[in-house]
């Protein structure tokens, strides 16, 4: 960072300093790599950063080279006035790159560890890093179009990515470096690096990113309404799809291990929570969750107790009842048919089928982490067809329930 300072002092521009950000971690993964412990888990997350950083740099490159420099760099070289050479390599390059290392922790921490990453967590922390990816470059994408279209100068952009959050591109960084913080945080004290993913967190939000941008789009007449209709950073579907799915991954990795504790702990917390967010104890959506959960749990139990007792698997207690684990994720599951599945709602051929394609899903990979043992080849198709009946059947009674609205907000 310290060489390129002098580079953006001969031509004047602090934002090379972005361009530089990703070419950091490229330079920061590799010599962590080469003099630490070589695994193939830690190459897995260099190639990750790499390409991460190139399409940044990029990105970066060809939206800045024809235009004026960055607005938020001009009000700090109005600010700085004479002393702009010092403060550009002080306040901006230095300061860059030891914000640089701090988000880089966790990746040096995974080369500085010659124990193998459970393959468990790389297949849940891998999704949520692609996602992130593809929805970082979309939204870029969108943005790029957008702002060369001469006709949309002076507008607001709320199509596409940008009409379910109003920063897109900022909720898939963070789902990048989020994802590279799980993966250090089950090596001895990773958990401790929490600070480098909080830190990109709150300089995004608060700092560089997310703030700044809001202040400037105050002055379009729209943005107030855009605001009111849309979220910021964080949808409340995302958080109910990430609750779920986290939640999901505890109660089957510790549930298959024989904890009880932890998983009606995971289980009890993902359910409140849900409920304060998308619920707050409202009446109307209050009395809609608890019966549908209560239907989902009844006949999740007995959809389970049928599959055991017709052999089609067998679960490490034993017995006909399914574990409590099990048992506990139908209420879960019954939460996200208001918010991240909600499309499903709309036409009854959709859940057939995704109930049955995701439930096989499920079950594979809950056999994978050793929550379950299927015999096939009986077990795929009858878990497919009585999954597409029960998704089904509880989308007809969260209809009815939803259609009871109007009843409940008299």
């Amino acid at each position: 960072m310290s060489i390129w300072s002098l580079v953006a002092i001969a031509k004047k521009r602090a934002d090379l300093a972005d361009v530089a950000w990703g070419l950091g971690f490229i330079l920061v993964a590799w010599t962590s790599l080469i003099f630490g412990q070589m695994t193939i888990y830690g190459l897995i997350v260099n190639i990750l950063v790499t390409i991460w950083a190139i399409r940044l740099m990029l990105h970066i490159y060809y939206r800045n080279r024809n235009r004026d420099e960055d607005f938020r760099y001009q009000a700090l070289k109005r600010k700085w006035g004479e002393n702009f050479n010092f403060k550009i390599f002080s306040e901006v390059f230095l300061l860059q790159g030891c914000i640089l290392y701090v988000v880089a922790l966790p990746i040096i921490w995974i080369h500085t560890h010659s124990e193998r990453m459970p393959v468990q967590v790389l297949m849940f922390a891998l999704p949520i890093w692609i996602s992130g990816f593809v929805l970082e470059t979309i939204a870029d994408w969108e943005l790029t179009l957008f702002q060369n279209d001469l006709s949309k100068k002076g507008k607001l952009l709320t199509v596409g990515l940008w009409g379910y959050v109003r920063h897109p591109n900022y909720l898939g960084e963070l789902m990048q470096w989020w994802a590279i913080w799980f993966m250090a945080a089950f090596f001895p004290f990773g958990w401790a690096l929490l600070i480098s993913p909080l830190l990109l967190t709150f300089l995004i939000v608060k700092v560089s990113g997310v703030k700044p941008l809001e202040e400037k789009m105050k002055k379009h007449a729209d943005f107030k309404n855009y605001a009111k209709n849309t979220p910021s950073l964080i949808p409340p579907s995302l958080v109910n799809g990430f609750l779920y799915g986290t939640t999901w991954y505890i109660l089957i990795l510790y549930g298959a291990e024989g904890s009880r504790f932890i998983p009606i702990l995971a289980a009890l917390g993902c359910y409140v929570a849900q409920i304060i967010l998308f619920a707050q104890f409202d009446r109307k959506s209050f009395r809609i969750f608890i019966p549908l959960s209560l239907a989902a749990t009844c006949l999740g139990l007995l959809q389970e107790m049928i599959f055991i007792l017709s052999g089609i698997l067998a679960y490490p207690n034993g017995g006909i009842l399914p574990p409590l684990w099990l048992i506990l994720l139908y209420p879960l599951f019954s939460l996200t048919l208001n918010s991240s599945l909600e499309f499903l709602n709309k036409n009854l051929a959709f859940p057939f089928f995704i109930g049955g394609f995701g439930a096989l899903l499920s079950y594979l990979s809950g056999q994978r982490l050793g929550g379950v043992q299927l015999f096939p080849p009986l077990a795929y198709p009858v878990i497919f067809l009585s999954w597409g009946v029960f998704l089904t059947v509880l989308i007809i009674i969260n209809r009815k329930l939803n259609g009871l609205k109007s009843y409940y907000s008299e």
